[in-house]
């Protein structure tokens, strides 16, 4: 047992008082546990496939779509290793609203992928492997913008027909292959501007 010496209350003010006693009372409480989860940067490992099944190999490019306040930006685009494998490190806490993959520049084959969170993508807060696997293309575009210069990265091709439609997120210039949920229906398209990558 020890004595503590408590400092003139009336010459240190109420306010400083209050949290010299807090000083004092913590010390004697019991050690303070870290929490089992500390957000930070976490890994997201995403094996990409092409439509025939195989190992895409090098060259798609891979991003999350996430929520910044009213706007949607991008994470950092990793591009696929010679095995379809890329990393995408994002903040733990990050409110993802999709991920998105682009096939290589050379490839009109395999076509854009998009899935939302909550949908065909189920994220956690901690560090994930999953699967890809990119739908055949039945169609190209190239979108540009009005003054006909690339897109930029992130910028949204659209479709619907009936009760049929998609969203897709284009990670680079160039053309593109789209897989329609119908070949012979017909579509109305729309664009929408690009999203700010995250450096």
């Amino acid at each position: 047992m020890f004595a503590l010496k408590i400092p003139n209350l009336k010459l240190i003010g109420l306010g400083a008082a209050a949290v010299v006693l807090a000083l004092i009372a913590s010390s004697f409480g019991p050690p303070e546990k870290a929490s089992a989860f500390a957000p930070g940067d976490v890994t997201k490992t995403i094996t990409v496939s092409g439509a025939d099944g195989s190992p895409y190999g090098a060259g798609a490019l891979v991003a999350f779509i996430l929520e910044s306040g009213n706007s949607e930006t991008l994470s950092i685009i990793a591009t696929t290793n010679a095995s379809g494998v890329a990393e995408v490190d994002i903040s733990g806490t990050a409110d993802v609203l999709g991920l998105a993959v682009s096939p290589a520049l050379s490839d009109s084959t395999n076509a854009l992928y998009f899935a939302e969170n909550g949908e065909g993508l189920r994220l956690t807060p901690s560090d994930q492997s999953f699967a890809v696997q990119l739908e055949a293309a039945d169609i190209t575009a190239n979108l540009i913008t009005a003054g006909a210069s690339a897109a930029p990265n992130g910028s949204i091709i659209q479709w619907f027909g009936g009760e049929s439609g998609a969203r897709m997120h284009i990670l680079r210039a160039g053309a593109v292959g789209i897989a329609l949920p119908g070949a012979a229906e017909s579509f109305a398209v729309g664009a929408q501007g690009g999203l700010r990558e995250r450096a």
